[in-house]
């Protein structure tokens, strides 16, 4: 996700965000989702300069939404990449990243709904031994906590507390942050002052971005779910979502 933030009296990311400082938080499950924040233009500069690099390192041809994601982002003015420290994200990230030859920063905060004794679970062992916890969770995702694990409220107070010290470091400029799923659904709801409860809107494919404008105290949700990129490099089917 990219967020752009623009600073006024008090400096006002994801999945980045560009807080003119542009915060892309990006998330995947197997591979991270990504959100990024442009124009028209932008793209099709990163098309063309990124490309010609891409061809350069032998890395052309049929590709996956990660390098995908690269190419997308290739010719925005990143001022710096975040990312979640799981290995998924961190291996966006870095692909992100290095056009712009910046080293990239984690923080924990960006991880994956911690799902507990849920984690990697299939849906008939649910059912099984943890009989109406889906329905109550698809009722009130907010508060019901997954067993060992969190509620989707806490998983929005640790993302956007991130955010806030992305914001701190970054107070102008465009920030790519690669998150997950439900991580960058959170973080989207908070900007968009929408209840965690219809996080649904917000819904995710992987190697998407998604574009959030934080003004001050104001933010904006710019672009949601922008997966065009998939289809411009014509990259492979992205990689599986799962889990954290």
């Amino acid at each position: 996700m990219i967020v752009s933030c623009r600073q006024r009296g008090v400096a006002a990311v994801e999945f980045a965000l560009l807080l003119a400082l542009l915060l892309i938080p990006l998330g995947y499950g197997a591979t991270e989702f990504g959100r990024a924040f442009y124009q028209y233009n932008t793209l099709l500069k990163a098309t063309r300069s990124a490309a010609r690099e891409f061809t350069l390192a032998g890395r052309v041809g049929t590709i996956g939404s990660r390098e995908a994601l690269a190419l997308c982002l290739a010719s925005a003015p990143l001022a710096a990449v975040f990312a979640s420290d799981l290995a998924r994200a961190v291996c966006t990230a870095r692909l992100v990243a290095e056009p712009h030859g910046l080293a990239v920063q984690t923080d924990r905060g960006l991880q994956e709904l911690n799902q507990g004794d849920m984690e990697g679970k299939t849906r008939d062992y649910l059912t099984a031994n943890y009989p109406g916890l889906l329905e109550r969770w698809r009722a009130d995702a907010a508060s019901i906590r997954m067993p060992g694990g969190e509620t989707m409220g806490e998983l929005q107070e640790r993302t956007w507390a991130a955010i806030q010290r992305i914001h701190a470091k970054h107070s102008d400029g465009e920030v790519a942050v690669v998150a997950h799923n439900l991580a960058n659904c959170m973080i989207l709801c908070k900007v968009a002052d929408v209840p965690i409860k219809d996080f649904r809107q917000f819904h995710q494919e992987p190697g998407c971005h998604n574009t959030v404008e934080l003004n001050g105290s104001v933010g904006r949700v710019l672009v949601v779910n922008d997966s065009s990129h998939l289809t411009q490099y014509d990259c492979d089917h992205p990689e599986g979502y799962g889990g954290r």
